[in-house]
């Protein structure tokens, strides 16, 4: 099994340059809509795909993959049609989602569209980056004192002098281009040895610095020192837009919150971490982390007319307490610990850059760049597989098995040919945390154990003794889970998947047909029954739904534009760190649901 972690900008580099060479051409037409090779592209090979055991071929996988997004497009069209995506849930998702790549265009704009890199800049860095510096340092609390021993130096006292009337304590040190001040370095970088600056200020004071000397400093290849001295430039440059821009958008602006609320806030938050920590047996050093469950309560123990109170009080369209929860729960809230002071400081910061991030999407959308075409492409990528989601889950309840049913079914037993269950075992890591993720991936491409890091990180208690394993169990349990390992090959991983405990990782280990044994009395085998019957009828209601919604809305693959895509057979979860903050999976996660398109070519050619 391989999982690569790159970081974003590097690997979106890589596959543009794909995607301009084939053009952003429509691979699949669904109605009025469909999928682009550019979208297909890049949740080819910007998702982890189910890896390990046997291999299938490339070709395979990239059709497997497309079938799933076309049923998740016809799913999303259909919810759109009954209106889902006005839904308060959808709204307020979907909003969350839509402000991160407004930000994201609007930093593009104001910091990173502006950074250019001239010939001058780069030799002068490269001049400097093959030289590391020996200074001494003087270090002053406040700038009388700085400027006073400042004109004692410049008439003649030795440094050695100056730190022994300052008492000054500390030692020399050594630094590399990139590591002071920008001010300060051009300074240094032009000393000769035993040269001295004026007094600088730090955040801890004031500074005096001595170049003692120069020292080479060594790189293999000249590229690599080039690629530093680009990466620091851009940095420096970087940090200058962006204080620059958040002094012009923040200053003298000032947004008032209500402070019964934000208390009322914080008691319900704090009283959910305590009795999670209770109730989960959760250690002090692990965190506990809010989710969708312990919102849902959050805002029954607040109340409909508090929900409707304006929280944030933005001059126009204040934010209520609803809307400040549902966002805030989308970026994730965690703590170890669960003092009340500790999480409200917490809730408190979370608030502060709520507003700070709302004031910003506030200017992109008075520029409109919801408009532009990435934002656009992005956003409704998002929102169609939110759409699918939400109809999935919707028409799970909607297969009913009556007793009827089960009871002809036992009655007919003997005639019954195929009176078995599917069963799959597996081993699995659920968190709350992508950065747990992240580590487990990148430590199961390293040839860690499975079930090692299960037992380390899986926040499933009743599980992680045993390195993770369920233990073998009808593929009808678990949701997805079961759905999903219902379709891998044993030794096969699949991940993450997000559910609502968390986010989880899976290796199928084990896959069995299981008899039903119905030599039992009736009232004793009724539940076996009954979930067999489920799991065979969910099966194809789900696949006779997408096949209707196919032929509803049409669907044309163009395949000789399939055949032509290229894409890399690696298996990437790749994350999208945002302009102002964020981070966000770089193309969302599709379930894999290919077996609707057989029948549907069948219905095809058996169609008047």
């Amino acid at each position: 099994m391989k999982f690569h972690h790159f970081n974003f900008f590097i690997l979106f580099t890589l596959t543009s340059a794909r995607i301009l060479a084939s053009g952003d051409s429509l691979l699949v037409k669904i109605g009025s809509s469909g999928i682009t090779t550019d979208e297909f592209q890049q949740r080819f090979e910007l998702i982890p795909q189910v890896s390990a055991g046997a291999k299938k071929d490339l070709e395979q996988k990239k059709s497997d993959l497309l079938y799933s997004l076309i049923a998740e497009k016809l799913w999303a069209i259909e919810a759109e049609e009954l209106k889902f995506d006005t839904s308060d849930i959808m709204q307020i998702t979907f909003k969350a989602i839509e402000k991160m790549f407004v930000r994201d265009a609007l930093y593009k704009i104001e910091i990173s569209d502006k950074i250019k890199l001239s010939g001058e800049e780069k030799l002068e860095g490269l001049k400097r980056i093959y030289f590391v510096l020996d200074l001494d340092v003087l270090h002053f609390t406040d700038s009388a004192s700085a400027a006073e021993i400042f004109y004692l130096l410049k008439n003649g006292i030795t440094f050695d002098s100056a730190k022994s009337i300052t008492h000054s304590s500390l030692p020399p040190i050594q630094v590399k281009y990139g590591e002071l001040k920008e001010q300060v370095e051009d300074i240094v970088y032009n000393f000769n040895d035993g040269d001295f600056t004026f007094p600088v200020k730090s955040s801890s004071g004031w500074l005096i610095f001595k170049l003692l000397k120069k020292e080479p400093a060594v790189f293999e290849k000249r590229d690599q020192a080039l690629m530093n001295v680009e990466e620091i430039i851009k940095q420096r440059k970087t940090d200058k837009y962006y204080n620059e821009f958040y002094g012009q958008i923040f200053s003298g602006r000032e947004v008032k919150t209500d402070a019964v609320i934000f208390w009322s806030i914080a008691d319900k938050v704090t009283a959910s971490l305590n009795e999670k920590k209770i109730s989960n047996s959760i250690p002090d050093s692990e965190n506990i982390y809010i989710d969708v469950n312990d919102l849902l309560k959050i805002e029954r123990d607040l109340g409909y007319d508090t929900l409707k109170m304006s929280f944030i009080k933005f001059d126009e369209d204040p934010i209520s307490v609803k809307q400040f929860l549902r966002e805030f729960i989308f970026d994730g809230f965690y703590s170890a610990n669960v003092n009340p002071k500790v999480l409200a400081a917490k809730l408190s910061d979370r608030v502060k850059t709520f507003i700070e991030q709302e004031l910003l999407a506030r200017e992109g959308y008075r520029r409109g760049l919801q408009n532009l075409h990435e934002v656009k492409r992005s956003t409704s990528m998002w929102k169609n597989n939110y759409l699918a989601k939400i109809l999935k889950n919707m028409l799970l309840d909607s297969v009913k098995i009556s007793d009827t049913e089960i009871y002809d079914y036992y009655s007919n037993r003997n005639s019954i040919g195929n009176s078995s269950l599917m069963e799959v075992n597996i081993l699995e890591i659920l968190t709350d945390s992508l950065e747990v993720i992240e580590s487990v991936l990148s430590d199961l491409e390293r040839g860690a154990e499975f079930r090692i890091l299960a037992s380390l990180h899986t926040k499933r208690t009743w599980t992680r003794n045993n390195g993770g394993e369920f233990g073998f169990f009808p593929v009808t349990m678990y949701g997805d889970i079961g759905r999903i390992a219902a379709q891998m090959n044993i030794g096969e991983v699949y991940g993450p998947t997000t559910l609502s405990e968390g986010y989880s990782v899976f290796k199928l280990i084990g896959k069995r047909e299981t008899g039903i044994d119905t030599s039992l009395p009736f009232e004793e085998s009724k539940e076996d029954i009954r979930k067999n019957l489920a799991y065979k009828k969910l099966s194809k209601f789900f696949i006779d739904y997408t096949v209707k919604l196919a032929n509803k809305y049409g669907v044309s693959i163009d395949e000789k534009l399939l055949n032509t895509i290229l894409v890399s057979d690696l298996n990437m979860l790749v994350y999208r760190y945002m302009g102002f903050g964020g981070r966000i999976n770089a193309v969302p996660m599709a379930l894999p649901f290919t077996e609707w398109f057989l029948p549907w070519k069948e219905s095809k050619k058996l169609a008047p």
